[in-house]
């Protein structure tokens, strides 16, 4: 099995993922930051390329499994990047997305916002401002996150079957879609 991780930050998927495809499968992993991937090398022992979500650097039908964890709200055009994962997935591939989620309940939210957006910023802030500006930014960013209702009729848009969002609570989701795969074939038809 290939997996593609995007968005890869310091790698803590991607080393989940090596751990999952064993000695026979291969983990890519692709930031747009060079100095994310420097610091992933630090973790990680990978292939790791520099690029954008928005045009990966990779061929069609390249991964199993494209992976992105916790940088969905950060991606500028949603239908574009959804294109691209649906080209490099292999037909049958599974995308993963792993992110925070605006809170719909109120006590949730209201939870969340006191918890992420004071308590933890007040905390970073023994380590200085920019500790705790960088707290209050990643609060920020849940705030105004893309509604999982969008996400999900994006997906379908750009081509990916059967998406879903799952959770364990409210303020996590976890987005999974399917290539299509190539007509009359079955998915349990494909070799892993």
């Amino acid at each position: 099995m290939t997996v593609l991780d995007v968005c890869m930050g310091s790698g803590q998927v991607a080393r989940a993922a090596v751990e999952l495809v064993g000695t026979g499968g291969k983990v890519v992993g692709l930031d747009a930051s060079s100095r994310m991937l420097i610091e992933a090398r630090k973790y990680v022992k990978i292939p790791m390329l520099l690029g954008v979500v928005e045009a990966l650097p990779v061929a069609d039908e390249f991964a199993d499994f494209v992976t992105m964890g916790y940088a969905l709200r950060h991606i500028a055009d949603l239908r574009e990047t959804f294109r691209e994962f649906l080209r490099v997935l292999k037909p049958g591939g599974t995308l993963l997305m792993i992110e925070f989620s605006r809170p719909r309940s109120r006590v949730v939210h209201a939870a969340a916002r006191l918890y992420l957006g004071t308590l933890v910023p007040a905390i970073a802030s023994m380590k200085g401002r920019r500790a705790a500006d960088m707290m209050r930014y990643f609060w920020n960013t849940i705030e105004s996150c893309v509604p999982p209702e969008t996400i999900l009729r994006t997906l379908r848009e750009a081509g990916l079957e059967d998406p879903r969002k799952e959770g364990p609570i409210d303020l996590f989701a976890e987005y999974t879609a399917k290539r299509p795969t190539r007509a009359g074939e079955r998915q349990e038809d494909r070799p892993l």
